[in-house]
């Protein structure tokens, strides 16, 4: 049966105001800011009951969206990297067919073919039939699964690492505390010199391993009467390895009046274990933030890859989905329609800015400017797109990783633009591709910093 879900939430009227003791009226936060209009199907319906043959019918369906025309290949970044057709959109959907299909068994190359997808999902932004492109290869991804002969080791790795991820809150913590210890002790060094991280295949993971993080994240109160409330969502990876951007989140809406929460329930956005296969992890974390984040308050995240993942979230009767998501902001997003406090200063920063859109807020989210239009709020900066926007930079979540050949390739087209642009700081709005970028440039002894738009507008924002 051909699951289909309408969504269709068009137009916000937002109050605009310049003090900090304002209440807002939440009633017109029950639509988003942009017209969200498509068809798909939607994983999450199925996915706690998932079998083969339920995915192999439902990618059938999806595959016969695809009139072939090859449009979707110059947009490609595998395809730009192998120039074969089997790593295009089009050629996974013929190989997708002849999977689920039964006319081709599975073997490690068509493993290898389908497993190469980024899911950047810029194929679907450049089709004409708007073809549903990433239902598609997580469903692939699913099948793969119950057919792998993955070696016993790395299955198991990758089982631990994703159930770190989306495991309860506590795991999180006591995970950062230990990378924490890791990196402030002689444990790091002596690992990176002895050939213990190349035995376990670890070494392109503790490459991206970012500096000492502080434990936990401050959240003041206001002390004002009835300030207006908003959720922080703060995922998984952020928890453990970039709290400096979840803190910037927190004095920046601080600064706008408002009241954050971050509610103790929540957990990872899903988009690791949807991304791996694991439609039924990924229910589970959907249907547990569903539960945190009940109530009106708007919900704000930083990282555009749990945001892109989040939007298309959807329960069996679509009511607590469709609630979530109408609800639902990325930080630059929400804080761009805002006029900005009378009290508070902004300090210049006469640097200059390479802004990268990462692939969920350009083909995804469809929100490409809320970037800019935060960092042009500080007086004297100077801000330059990066030419190869338009292309995945090769982190895609746990791809980084899990590929790390093809992830460096790509990684070698950004690497080489922000040469030529010589920036101060490199803005990125996702965590995966601020971590794969800020490896790469520290690899080449660059002193460039990936940061956050909104830790950069933070550092600026003085008396609030």
């Amino acid at each position: 049966m051909r699951l289909l879900r309408l969504q269709n939430v068009t137009g916000s009227t937002r109050c605009k105001f310049g003090h900090a003791q304002e209440v807002l009226n939440y009633e017109v936060f029950q639509a988003t800011i942009l017209a969200r209009t498509h068809f798909e199907f939607n994983t999450f319906y199925v996915s706690r009951a998932m079998t083969p043959e339920h995915a192999k019918s439902n990618l059938k369906i999806l595959s016969e969206q695809c009139v072939k025309c090859g449009l979707c290949l110059p947009h490609c970044p595998t395809y730009k990297v192998f120039n074969i057709e089997p790593e295009s959109p089009r050629g996974r959907i013929s190989l997708m067919q002849g999977y689920c299909g039964d006319m081709l068994k599975f073997s490690d190359k068509l493993e290898e073919r389908l497993q190469h997808c980024l899911s950047c999902r810029a194929c679907e932004a450049a089709c004409p039939a708007s073809v549903e492109y990433g239902q598609m290869i997580d469903l692939s991804k699913f099948l793969l699964n119950q057919d792998s002969k993955a070696p016993f080791f790395q299955r198991i790795l990758k089982k631990a690492s994703t159930g770190l991820l989306t495991g309860p809150k506590y795991t999180l913590a006591l995970t950062r505390q230990l990378v924490n210890i890791y990196q402030a002790s002689y444990l790091r060094k002596l690992a990176q010199k002895s050939k213990i991280l190349s035995l376990f295949k670890l070494d392109d993971s503790e490459k991206i391993l970012p500096t000492y993080q502080q434990k936990s994240v401050n959240v003041p109160d206001l002390h004002q009467p009835e300030p207006p409330k908003v959720y922080l969502f703060s995922g998984c990876v952020a928890e453990i390895v970039d709290t400096a951007t979840l803190q910037a989140a927190v004095d920046v809406l601080s600064a706008y009046g408002f009241q954050v929460e971050i509610p103790k329930q929540q957990g990872c956005c899903g988009a690791v274990s949807c991304h791996n296969g694991d439609l039924d992890g990924a229910h589970q974390c959907m249907e547990k933030n569903l539960n945190a984040f009940a109530g009106d308050a708007p919900i704000v995240y930083v990282a555009t890859g749990c945001g892109a993942h989040m939007l298309e979230y959807s329960s069996p009767d679509n009511q607590a989905g469709g609630n979530f998501t109408s609800r639902l902001f990325e930080i630059c997003e929400f804080i761009s329609d805002y006029q900005f406090p009378q009290d508070t200063v902004i300090k210049p920063l006469n640097k200059k800015i390479a802004l990268h859109i990462p692939c969920s807020q350009r083909n995804v989210l469809k929100n490409q400017r809320s970037s800019r239009e935060i960092l042009e709020m500080i007086p004297e900066i100077e801000i330059i797109d990066i030419p190869s926007n338009d292309i995945c930079c090769g982190a895609a979540g746990t791809y980084m990783l899990n590929h790390p050949d093809v992830a460096q390739e790509l990684l070698k087209i950004k690497l080489d633009d922000i040469r030529q642009i010589e920036p101060d700081i490199v803005a990125s709005s996702n965590i995966g591709c601020a971590l794969h970028m800020q490896a790469g440039l520290l690899g080449e002894r660059s002193k460039v910093e990936v940061k956050h738009p909104i830790e950069i507008l933070a550092q600026q924002i003085i008396d609030y």
